[in-house]
Protein backbone atom coordinates (compact mmCIF):
# COMPACT_ATOMS: atom_id res chain seq x y z
CA UNK A 1 0.00 0.00 0.00
CA UNK A 2 1.06 3.58 -1.14
CA UNK A 3 2.39 5.47 2.56
CA UNK A 4 0.52 8.40 3.24
CA UNK A 5 2.05 11.46 4.78
CA UNK A 6 -0.90 11.68 7.62
CA UNK A 7 -3.65 8.69 7.46
CA UNK A 8 -5.65 10.21 11.26
CA UNK A 9 -9.27 10.56 10.49
CA UNK A 10 -8.77 9.36 6.98
CA UNK A 11 -11.87 8.32 5.26
CA UNK A 12 -11.62 7.19 1.87
CA UNK A 13 -8.64 6.05 0.06
CA UNK A 14 -8.94 4.75 -3.77
CA UNK A 15 -6.02 3.33 -5.45
CA UNK A 16 -6.43 1.96 -9.30
CA UNK A 17 -3.83 -0.88 -8.31
CA UNK A 18 -5.30 -2.34 -5.24
CA UNK A 19 -8.85 -3.21 -4.07
CA UNK A 20 -10.11 -3.45 -8.01
CA UNK A 21 -12.75 -5.49 -9.16
CA UNK A 22 -13.25 -5.75 -12.86
CA UNK A 23 -15.47 -7.14 -15.40
CA UNK A 24 -14.93 -9.19 -18.36
CA UNK A 25 -14.47 -5.43 -20.33
CA UNK A 26 -11.74 -4.10 -17.65
CA UNK A 27 -14.09 -1.95 -16.00
CA UNK A 28 -14.67 -1.37 -12.42
CA UNK A 29 -17.60 -3.10 -10.78
CA UNK A 30 -16.18 -2.62 -7.23
CA UNK A 31 -13.42 -0.71 -5.50
CA UNK A 32 -12.19 -0.95 -2.17
CA UNK A 33 -12.26 1.40 0.28
CA UNK A 34 -8.18 1.20 1.56
CA UNK A 35 -8.83 3.40 4.76
CA UNK A 36 -10.31 0.41 6.36
CA UNK A 37 -7.17 -1.67 6.27
CA UNK A 38 -5.14 1.00 8.33
CA UNK A 39 -4.79 -0.45 11.99
CA UNK A 40 -6.76 2.37 12.96
CA UNK A 41 -9.98 1.78 10.96
CA UNK A 42 -11.65 -1.04 12.69
CA UNK A 43 -13.78 -3.06 9.93
CA UNK A 44 -16.19 -1.24 8.46
CA UNK A 45 -16.24 -3.16 5.02
CA UNK A 46 -17.21 -0.54 2.70
CA UNK A 47 -16.80 -0.54 -1.12
CA UNK A 48 -17.61 1.81 -4.04
CA UNK A 49 -20.00 -0.16 -6.76
CA UNK A 50 -21.61 0.58 -10.01
CA UNK A 51 -24.36 -2.28 -10.98
CA UNK A 52 -25.01 -0.41 -14.43
CA UNK A 53 -22.24 -1.46 -16.03
CA UNK A 54 -23.01 1.11 -18.39
CA UNK A 55 -21.25 3.81 -16.04
CA UNK A 56 -18.88 1.55 -14.71
CA UNK A 57 -15.16 3.34 -15.56
CA UNK A 58 -12.42 1.74 -17.16
CA UNK A 59 -9.46 0.13 -15.71
CA UNK A 60 -6.29 0.53 -17.44
CA UNK A 61 -2.83 -1.69 -15.95
CA UNK A 62 -0.68 0.54 -17.79
CA UNK A 63 -1.75 4.15 -18.42
CA UNK A 64 -0.51 6.75 -16.01
CA UNK A 65 3.44 7.47 -16.08
CA UNK A 66 5.85 5.94 -18.05
CA UNK A 67 3.54 3.99 -20.55
CA UNK A 68 5.73 3.52 -23.69
CA UNK A 69 8.29 1.97 -21.20
CA UNK A 70 5.54 -0.49 -19.84
CA UNK A 71 6.93 0.73 -16.65
CA UNK A 72 3.66 3.14 -16.12
CA UNK A 73 0.91 2.79 -12.92
CA UNK A 74 -2.76 1.63 -13.13
CA UNK A 75 -5.52 3.91 -13.83
CA UNK A 76 -9.36 4.10 -13.60
CA UNK A 77 -10.94 6.17 -15.76
CA UNK A 78 -14.45 8.05 -15.73
CA UNK A 79 -15.71 9.07 -18.71
CA UNK A 80 -19.28 11.46 -18.00
CA UNK A 81 -22.39 11.61 -19.42
CA UNK A 82 -24.48 14.49 -20.36
CA UNK A 83 -27.00 13.38 -18.80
Amino acid sequence: MTELPKQENLAMWFESSQGVQLDGDSRVVSWQNLAEALPSAGSRGSATWQANAEYRPLWESNSFGNADAKTGLPTIKFHGKSE
